[in-house]
């Protein structure tokens, strides 16, 4: 009774997980699909995108100090005092004129306007909007890795879907050929069971590898891992030629690389801008409106208007030591601009070579494999030793084809990812 009681418990405590499992549906998935979800699911687009509206809020508060500033300000104090006295900077370093005890009351209005500075505020505006365009810049730039990084792996997952799938049409043929066979412990008999047991060996490993690229696969693009997924992908080449110089051009064009580099020499020559403008003189427009009394009224009126001149003169050559800094920073950014320039080449260039080769691989291999193929229909069917080799055979040239078929495709993604747009036709 005691043990019925255990096993009923864990029926109910594992049950739901069970059905739970069961009820979670395969999901079909292509290549662009698998793209756009880790696009969507991906932290990296998240915070590039999140990047992008905090620089936008910087735009916004630089673009802000343009305007003039307004400010009202209510003062009461009582004072216990022979003479006049000043208030802390904390309260606006009023001046009270009474020299009795008693109660002051000010009220204030006041305005003032940057005039001139040095071009400080309209730099540090064209300093966001360049931030801003190299945060979206960069969201680009995470885009085309993820992109590529997305499409690798969907193509090394489908390739051994492929080869499982070989292995599975292989091994059921075996198996046929070892159920006909009459003499199983003879000497041909044992070799046909020693094939079959590594053509089954090498089944297991490939399905245990089908399920960690899987894991890897969901872990790139962003889903649960208990996720099942139906890759519904085209597993075959797509024998286009392409021209080096045109990519090459593409490459420039495309590429955000290049644009980040650019946006990062306007913002260093914003910078020496504003380090220089530190040495600028600046004037300020102002006009004051208040209305001070013993008495909360409105009877006394007091206003001023002001042009206040301010010519910085020495800072111990702080400002001058700060403009060869961002210059020296200018110039460095000049050096890795060349840099980042070779290495686009050099990746398209890559990715072109590597493109080419599987893409004339793929034509020698599909040869190879339908050599294969008819010696498989020219055996005779009662030379089991001989069948068997030929299965063999075809299993070998068919898993290589799958091969050559993977790397092609994700030698385009690479060159795809190189020029930084599609090679797929508009």
């Amino acid at each position: 009774m005691h043990y019925l009681k255990q096993l009923i418990i864990l029926l109910v405590l594992v049950q739901p997980a069970l059905y739970s499992q069961a009820l979670i549906p395969d999901r079909k998935i292509s290549v662009e699909e698998s793209v756009s979800t880790a696009l969507n699911n991906r932290k990296e687009m998240l915070i590039a995108q999140n990047e992008i509206d905090l620089a936008l809020q910087k735009v916004n508060e630089a673009g802000s100090y343009i305007y003039p500033k307004i400010d009202m300000t209510f003062n009461y104090s009582h004072t216990n005092t022979n003479q006049w006295m000043t208030l802390p900077p904390t309260f606006g370093s009023m001046i009270i004129p009474r020299s009795t005890t008693g109660d002051y009351y000010l009220t204030r209005l006041s305005l003032w306007q940057h005039v001139y500075s040095g071009g400080v505020y309209t730099s540090n505006l064209k300093l966001s909007k360049s931030n801003m365009l190299r945060a979206q810049n960069q969201l680009k730039v995470i885009n085309n890795e993820i992109t590529f990084e997305v499409t690798q792996a969907y193509y090394d997952l489908l390739s051994v879907e492929e080869k499982l799938n070989a292995y599975t049409s292989v091994i059921a043929s075996v198996e046929d050929i070892m159920r006909s066979n009459t003499a199983p412990n003879t000497s041909p008999g044992i070799i046909m069971k020693d094939i079959l047991q590594d053509l089954l060996n090498e089944n297991a490993f490939l399905k245990n590898k089908f399920e960690k690229d899987k894991l890897d696969f969901l872990r790139i693009i962003g889903l649960e891992f208990n996720t099942n997924i139906v890759l519904t992908g085209k597993f075959e080449p797509i024998p286009e030629a392409y021209d080096l110089n045109k990519l090459l051009a593409q490459a420039f064009q495309y590429r955000p690389e290049p644009k980040q580099t650019q946006l990062q020499e306007e913002t260093d020559t914003l910078s020496v801008k504003l380090s220089q403008a530190a040495r600028s003189p600046t004037i300020t427009l102002g006009a004051h409106y208040e209305f001070p009394g013993e008495y909360l009224t409105f009877e006394n009126k007091n206003w001023n208007a002001t042009i206040n001149m301010n010519f910085p003169i020495a800072d111990g050559f702080a400002s001058i030591y700060r403009t060869r800094q961002k210059s020296k920073q200018k110039d460095q950014n000049l050096l890795k601009r060349k840099d980042l320039e070779d290495a686009i080449q050099f990746e398209v260039r890559k990715s072109f070579l590597a493109y080419s080769f599987w893409l004339n691989e793929i034509s020698e291999r599909e040869t190879q494999l339908e050599n294969a193929e008819n010696l498989l229909s020219t055996v005779n069917p009662s030379d089991a030793p001989s069948i068997l080799q030929a299965y063999k055979s075809f299993l070998k040239y068919k898993l290589n084809y799958i091969d050559s078929v993977k790397e092609h495709l994700t030698s385009r993604a690479a060159l795809e990812h190189a020029i930084g747009k599609t090679l797929v036709k508009e």
